[in-house]
């Protein structure tokens, strides 16, 4: 028996989001399942762009590099809260980097402030028991589940 990524309702979320919005949920779906993806979606390299502190920093090219970029943040944040693979739990210290603007800008403030308002929608339109993510984390925090103690007293989440 396989496990498969949690199925995104595209009809439901077309009715509740923004166009611009809901073209970057397609691109974190499989076309031919309408599963979430299970990996992040292409992502154009960045170039060198001028900066008035720095001299230089890197960037996207346009406006639809950009929203790629986003769309790549969207799902490693979607990814970390309802895949069934443990690997996509780990912490996404680095979904930033696919972000616009360098760290804390306003544009990569704004970008994330809309993504994450997207995320929010996304994960909530799934059953609780498609959140894998959310309930490995909630497990280990001891939020969920019935913890059991190894012989030295240690806490098994497991």
């Amino acid at each position: 028996m396989t496990s498969h990524m949690p199925k995104i309702n595209l009809v439901a979320l077309y009715l509740r989001l923004p166009d611009a919005d809901y073209r970057l949920v397609e691109r974190i779906v499989n076309s031919r399942t309408g599963e979430l993806r299970a990996s992040r979606p292409p992502v154009p390299a960045q170039v060198e762009v001028p900066d008035e502190r720095y001299g230089y920093r890197y960037d996207y090219e346009n406006e639809a590099d950009t929203e790629l970029g986003i769309a790549a943040y969207i799902w490693r944040m979607v990814a970390f809260q309802v895949s069934v693979k443990p690997a996509h739990h780990c912490m996404p210290c680095t979904a930033e980097f696919d972000l616009p603007g360098s760290c804390n800008s306003p544009v990569q403030k704004a970008a994330i402030a809309r993504a994450n308002a997207i995320i929010r929608v996304v994960v909530d339109s799934l059953p609780a028991d498609q959140r894998h993510g959310i309930r490995a984390w909630g497990q280990a925090f001891g939020f969920l589940g019935s913890p059991r103690y190894n012989a030295e007293g240690a806490v098994i989440y497991r």
